[in-house]
């Protein structure tokens, strides 16, 4: 090692260098180099136009532009191998005649006490470093899984959050859109919780009113089929009647013809004072308009039913009723589905004069 540092401060000397470079340059020129040899047939080569290029046939001894890049990087790559033996064999050169010199190398005991002083520094503090690495290297491995499952953690956090920001901005968007659907003024919770309450003892009470209803349907129904009953009965009358007009015995009409005349005509009265029934009025063959006087309010009012059967049936179809502010439809389809318009004009009639008598 002291050979090599005194050899280095040999080689820094400029006269040295200066005699080294001298001595390379005379090897080199000395030395049977194939580049060197080249050079004189590289500078008779003649230079060509691009119509005068050879091809291969016409000169064989050119080479191409390639093959030419190859030669020259093989030559450079001989050159830097030939620079390091030379500057490999001079150091060797070098350190043999330092060896073998009869001076010897100036390095005192001083020296080499110095030398392992400074080396049992450098080794204590290269221990202390080494030491400080050792236990870097072990605290590096106790808390690599508690940072590894800190990890873990955060990115589940992270992945929670961005899941919870995602649903807060659709939240959000809902709320917004709901806003726009439903203008101001908006329900409250208690405003809200009393429109329910309020909600609920109407459907209350209207139960309570469909079971009254109901009740005096049902009165209703019978007391029509009591009617119907004397109805036919009345028809049959009539068709009696006509037959008794229709015939005449000697040109001379029969004296029973004015008593049942008038007994049939009050039976009419009598049948429309009860239904209330003012005028009836066949509108074409499946349409029939029935008008009724309804006295049970302040104000007496008329209300007209006007019934349409499926034609050439006894088929209900649909119904129109005129003068009752209250909605119906649902009722209508109830009766047109069981086919019933007598019930129909029942359950009319009955919830005019209820909602009179209320």
């Amino acid at each position: 090692m002291f050979a090599f540092t005194e050899l280095s401060d040999m080689m820094s000397n400029s006269s040295a260098i200066h005699d080294t470079v001298q001595r390379l340059n005379t090897e080199l020129e000395n030395a049977d180099l194939l580049l060197l040899r080249s050079k004189p047939k590289f500078l008779s080569k003649k230079t060509y136009d691009d119509q005068e290029w050879p091809t291969s046939n016409d000169a064989p001894d050119v080479l191409l532009p390639a093959a030419l890049a190859a030669n020259v990087e093989f030559q450079k790559k001989f050159l830097r191998n030939l620079k390091f033996r030379y500057l490999e064999q001079a150091a060797k050169k070098k350190y043999v005649a330092e060896i073998m010199s009869e001076e010897g190398p100036a390095i005192s005991a001083a020296d080499n006490e110095e030398l392992k002083v400074r080396n049992e520094e450098k080794k204590r503090a290269l221990k202390v470093v080494k030491d400080k690495l050792s236990e870097k290297q072990k605290d590096i491995r106790d808390l690599a899984p508690l940072v590894e499952e800190d990890y873990a953690k955060a990115k589940t956090a992270i992945a929670e959050i961005s899941s919870l920001s995602q649903q807060i901005l659709d939240a959000r968007l809902v709320l917004t859109r709901s806003k726009q659907r439903h203008p101001e003024p908006r329900l409250t919770v208690s405003s809200a919780s009393a429109q329910l309450d309020s909600q609920i003892m109407k459907m209350q009470e209207s139960a309570e009113e469909l079971q009254r209803v109901n009740a005096k349907v049902s009165a209703v129904k019978e007391d029509i089929k009591a009617k119907s009953r004397e109805l036919e009965a009345l028809r049959s009358q009539r068709a009696e009647l006509e037959k008794v007009r229709s015939s005449k015995v000697d040109e001379v009409e029969d004296p029973r013809y004015a008593g049942l005349y008038d007994w049939y005509t009050a039976a009419i009265s009598l049948h429309q004072s009860i239904l209330g029934l003012e005028t009836f009025h066949m509108e074409s063959e499946n349409e029939l308009q029935l008008a009724y006087r309804i006295t049970s309010t302040p104000e007496p009012r008329e209300l007209r039913v006007k019934l349409l059967f499926v034609p050439n049936t006894r088929q209900l179809a649909d119904a129109e009723i005129v003068g009752l502010d209250e909605e119906l439809s649902h009722l209508v389809d109830l009766h047109v589905r069981s086919n019933d318009a007598p019930g129909l004009v029942v359950a009319v009639l009955a919830r005019a004069r209820d909602i009179g008598t209320h």
